[in-house]
């Protein structure tokens, strides 16, 4: 990429397990009425349900920078600290 070669670039992607994932993804859908009037939230749910969801849509983009994959389950794993150092250090 050619603008990657000119920056010190990286990604920070935050990630957690499926089941978490679209847990979160139901809550949002159910707690935001305006929500429905631009995301196609029952079609999303019902192919996370049926397995039919690509979730490797969601992967980091391959860009050949550093990438640090941040645990999102129950605050930062790595730490927010630990993420500022790696974002830092590019």
């Amino acid at each position: 990429m050619e603008l990657t070669s000119e920056a010190d670039a990286c990604i920070v992607h935050c990630q957690v397990d499926r089941g978490v994932a679209m847990e979160r993804f139901i809550e949002r859908a159910a707690s935001d009425p305006l929500r429905r009037e631009s995301h196609p939230d029952a079609e999303i749910i019902a192919a996370m349900e049926s397995s039919a969801f690509e979730w490797e849509r969601y992967e980091p983009m391959e860009l050949g920078i550093p990438v640090l994959r941040v645990d999102t389950a129950n605050g930062y794993e790595p730490t927010l600290d630990r993420i500022v150092v790696f974002s830092g250090s590019r």
